[in-house]
C-alpha cells in the first residue's frame, strides 16, 4: 500500500548571521534516507522525538511535499501525480488540524463528506453508524464544531476520516492533548477497524500507549535518520524491556542504529 525507498528532505533556510544585515542560506535535512513497507491490515508506527522527522515523512508520503531524494509510491502510484485516486483511498487526521467545518453542526460536515468523496448511500450509511456507535458521537453530531471541546472534536474528525472507507490511515498524534478516557475510546476504535476491517493504518505518536496497543510494527526516527524497522516485539525482545517508554528512552539515549 506505501512503498518508501531511501526518501530525503531537505529544506533551505535562511538564517540571519551575526552583526549583519544580511541572511545566509542553509541546508536542513529534515528526513535522511527512509525506507520502508505498509502492507494491507498493518499497523504500523513512527516513533520520534519532536523534530525527528515524522510529520515530514507523513507529507511527502501523501504527496504535500516532493522528496529531494528517494521515491514514495502510494498504491503504486506517485501521491504527486495521482493525488485524486490516491487520496480517494487514504484518511488523514493531524491532531493539531480539523478537517470538520468549524461554523456548521458535525452531521453536515459529515454529509458533505459523501458527496465529496461519491460514497454509495448504503455504503455511507454503515460507516455512519459504526463511527457513531464507536466513537460515541450522538451527543455532539448536531453542534458545530467550533463549540466542541478537544476531545470531542478529534472524536469527530476521526469519524469523518472513515466515512468513505479508506484502507489505509495516516493518523499524525490523534491523541495529543486528550485526557485518558478519551484516548482510550480512541484506541479501541483504531484496533477494532485495523482488526475488523483491516483498515491500515501508520501513527505517529508521543504517547508510547497508543503505539502498544494499536500497532505491531514500528520505525524508530532520530534526527531525520531510520534507527529502527521492524516489530514492536523484537524491540522489547532486544533492549528485554516490556515498557515502550524504557525501550524508547534507551533507543535515544543511546544514539544506535538498531
Amino acid at each position: 500500500m506505501l512503498e518508501v525507498n531511501n526518501l530525503s528532505k531537505v529544506y533551505r533556510v535562511k538564517v540571519k548571521q551575526k552583526k549583519s544585515i544580511f541572511s545566509k542560506t542553509i541546508e536542513k535535512r529534515a528526513v535522511s534516507n527512509v525506507s520502508f513497507d505498509l502492507h494491507k491490515g498493518q499497523a504500523m508506527a513512527c516513533i520520534g522525538e519532536n523534530g525527528a522527522g515524522k510529520s515530514t515523512l507523513i507529507k511527502c508520503a501523501l504527496g504535500i511535499l516532493s522528496p529531494t531524494e528517494g521515491q514514495v509510491r502510494l498504491f503504486g502510484e506517485d501521491p504527486r501525480k495521482k493525488k485524486n485516486y490516491c487520496m480517494s483511498k487514504v484518511g488523514v487526521v493531524f491532531g493539531q488540524k480539523t478537517n470538520l467545518w468549524i461554523d456548521i453542526p458535525v452531521k453536515e460536515s459529515f454529509l458533505a463528506m459523501r458527496q465529496i468523496y461519491k460514497v454509495d448511500k448504503l455504503q455511507f450509511n454503515r460507516n455512519y453508524e459504526m463511527v457513531m456507535e464507536l466513537l460515541d458521537l450522538k451527543e455532539i453530531i448536531d453542534i458545530p464544531a467550533r463549540r466542541l471541546s478537544l476531545g470531542q472534536r478529534m472524536r469527530a474528525d476521526i469519524g469523518l476520516v472513515l466515512l468513505h472507507n479508506p484502507e489505509l490511515l495516516f493518523m499524525d498524534e490523534p491523541t495529543l492533548g486528550l485526557d485518558i478516557n478519551v484516548k482510550r475510546t480512541i484506541r479501541q476504535f483504531l484496533k477494532k477497524i485495523n482488526e475488523d476491517n483491516g483498515t491500515s493504518i501508520l501513527l505517529t505518536s508521543h504517547d508510547l500507549v497508543d503505539i502498544d496497543e494499536i500497532c505491531k510494527d514500528a520505525i524508530v526516527l532520530s534526527g531525520g535518520e531510520q534507527i529502527y524497522n521492524g516489530t514492536i516485539n523484537d524491540l522489547k525482545i532486544r533492549y528485554r524491556k516490556p515498557d515502550m517508554d524504557d525501550i524508547v528512552s534507551t533507543i535515544f539515549a543511546e544514539g544506535k542504529v538498531v
